[in-house]
């Protein structure tokens, strides 16, 4: 065989092959969005998605459970307690404060709705985040709406500060709750950036304003203010407790050294009002209502996963997959702030 059929057998084989890979490419590319809308339809005929509640925000109720006109709102309150949701592409990863106050405020303009259930499973975080929250929750039980809290893993710092003006708290008996306190951390590098060579540069128009610096050690001038700061927003928690739980402040202060409880723990010392589960939560929510029949509900955005892509692209510029990797703001240390966190990991 000559040089040029060899050659032109070897495209042959190429472009067959090549042909095969891309059909092969294109077929299960084909079946996997076959498959996608099969088991969407699927999803939406099991649970019963009853109708959109604003065109506007692009809410829907799913019904969980029950009947009748009266309405349990569940509203989860899930991860770190932060102002701004942290997006991916496959949804939320912290409980943000923006959207917890949009499902609190539509079940307030909801005359069906008799009672919310806030289904807790958070370690706390930021504190203005928690008392944004705490406020719209207070607004709510203002409307003359129960609220009941169910706790789940972990309702500790702002999770336990937004529940404490609950008509009622329910912990799992293995629940960690508590860590009632204030936290501020950050690090001092000076050491390290004398190794590597690094040498921050810095103009301040006061001896205060570089306080924190990763680059310096803080003061015990520094401390003090600090310490103050902290203590007035631990008073704060404190007081906002004894106010939920109808307690005495000192009581609550015997109470507030940070430390953790388990469900039990917590039951014994006046936390919360019984141990139990979901199913307790949503008897107890009937019960406080005068409801003998209800539907519950949850409330949902309509998104989809190019959907919650391209919102992160627009609005981080970086791709989200449950570890912000911001490239803008890779060099920039992350400013300390106080916190309403426990820190440890269950």
């Amino acid at each position: 065989m000559t040089e040029a059929p060899k050659k032109n057998m070897i495209l042959k084989i190429f472009l067959w092959i090549l042909g095969i890979t891309g059909g092969s490419v294109l077929l299960f590319s084909f079946g996997f969005l076959l498959l996608f809308i099969i088991l969407v339809i699927a999803g939406s005929k099991m649970v019963n998605v009853e109708k959109i509640i604003s065109p506007r925000t692009g809410y829907t109720e799913t019904l969980i459970s029950g009947k009748g006109e009266d309405k349990i709102v569940v509203i989860p309150v899930t991860g770190i307690i932060q102002t701004h949701d942290t997006r991916g592409m496959f949804g939320r990863f912290n409980a943000g404060a923006q959207e917890i106050i949009r499902q609190l405020k539509r079940a307030g303009k909801d005359n069906y709705v008799k009672a919310v259930i806030l289904n807790i499973n958070s370690p706390g975080g930021s504190i203005t985040a928690s008392d944004i929250i705490y406020n719209q929750v207070l607004k709510l039980k203002a409307s003359d709406k129960k609220i009941i809290v169910s706790m789940g893993d972990v309702s500790a710092s702002g999770g336990y500060y937004i529940a404490a003006p609950a008509h009622k708290i329910i912990a799992h008996p293995t629940t960690i709750t508590g860590s009632i306190g204030v936290i501020i951390q950050w690090a001092n590098m000076e050491s390290l950036y004398e190794k590597i060579g690094f040498h921050p540069q810095l103009i301040k128009s006061g001896a205060k304003k570089d306080m924190l610096s990763p680059g310096r050690p803080i003061t015990e001038e520094e401390k003090l203010i600090l310490q103050d700061i902290i203590d007035e927003m631990y008073l704060r928690f404190v007081r906002i407790v004894a106010d939920g739980r109808q307690m005495d402040l000192e009581q609550v202060k015997a109470l507030s050294d940070g430390r953790i409880y388990t469900g039990e723990q917590a039951l014994e010392n006046g936390l919360v009002d019984a141990n139990g589960y979901f199913e307790d939560a949503l008897k107890s929510a009937k019960e406080l209502a005068g409801l003998e029949e209800a539907r519950v509900v949850r409330y949902h955005r309509r998104s989809f996963f190019l959907q919650n892509f391209l919102e992160v692209a627009a609005a981080r510029s970086s791709i989200n997959v449950g570890v912000n990797f911001d490239l803008q703001n890779l060099s920039l240390p992350e400013t300390p702030r106080f916190m309403y966190l426990w820190t440890g990991r269950k």
